[in-house]
């Protein structure tokens, strides 16, 4: 499951930021999807790390689910 979620985020990510990089602008994203994509990236570490922490396996935990991490 986790494969198609790094999918979907490569190709969502990766031609906006081709066309930023060509047009050398960053025109038609906005600063608001940036800092709302930056604080739900935050979000879901401290979500992977609590999870983590409860199980009482940190590292296995944490490194167990690619996808997050």
């Amino acid at each position: 499951m986790f494969f198609l979620q790094l999918y979907i985020t490569f190709t969502k990510c990766v031609p906006q930021a081709y066309l930023n990089y060509n047009r050398k602008s960053t025109e038609g994203w906005s600063i608001t999807n940036i800092y709302l994509d930056m604080i739900g990236g935050g979000l879901s570490f401290v979500q992977l790390f609590l999870d983590a922490w409860l199980d009482g396996d940190l590292w296995g935990g944490t490194l167990g689910n690619p996808s997050k991490l």
